[in-house]
């Protein structure tokens, strides 16, 4: 897999919106401070907004020693570097999908809660900070949604942030498609209320697709 560089990605952004390319995003220059104070913000909310497969990682929890007030059994800490629950893990999860578990659970703060015995099996988004590991498809996303946010501090026009716009709409859903043919297809158990969302009468009119 292609290793990438915050400078590389940065450099991608810029020239998207029209800009010179930069050697560090800490040099005095307007389009280094934007992308110097967009680039988390926008990393972290580009990992959490889809499944990147590549963020997905797994763990098992301990309980924490106190209970919550009411309402569940046990709380678990979220781990340090998770950024989105997925979804709780059972037994059946290698003929399941992520969150097709029926175990309850909430979060509060910075902890799961939920009445299941440890250890607490659960998938997650973690935060991926070194753009080395970022997978191809989230690098490109990720570019076109920091060009997006950068723009109108370093440019001026609607023209190309309009052909950004599209760019990400299509890095987005070339994305959802390779990431979800990794994986075996979602299954929904069928239920009335299942049924009643999802099938063409129901109140939405919505479908079931591959869920990245």
């Amino acid at each position: 897999m292609t290793a990438f560089s915050q400078i590389e990605l940065a450099n991608a952004a810029l020239r998207a919106c029209g800009q010179t390319s930069i050697t560090s995003i800490s040099q005095d220059d307007k389009g280094a401070r934007e992308i110097n104070r967009a680039w988390n913000l926008v990393r972290t909310s580009t990992l959490t907004k889809y499944r990147w497969n590549f963020a997905k990682k797994r763990d098992n929890l301990a309980a924490d020693p106190d209970a919550p007030a009411f309402g569940f059994a046990r709380r678990y800490a979220k781990p340090s570097d998770m950024l989105k629950l997925i979804g709780i893990g059972d037994d059946r999860e290698t003929q399941r999908n992520y969150t097709s578990s029926d175990i309850i659970y909430k979060m509060e703060g910075g902890f799961i809660l939920t009445d299941e015995n440890a250890p607490l099996k659960i998938f997650y988004i973690r935060d991926v900070t070194d753009p080395a590991e970022f997978d191809p498809d989230f690098a490109q996303v990720f570019t076109y949604r920091l060009a997006l946010d950068i723009y109108y501090a370093v440019t001026k026009g609607v023209d190309r942030w309009k052909q950004i716009a599209q760019q990400l709409a299509q890095a987005v859903a070339a994305a959802k498609m390779s990431h979800a043919i990794e994986n075996t297809p979602e299954v929904i158990q069928a239920s009335d209320w299942v049924d009643a969302r999802f099938s063409d009468g129901g109140p939405y009119g919505l479908r079931i697709g591959p869920v990245i």
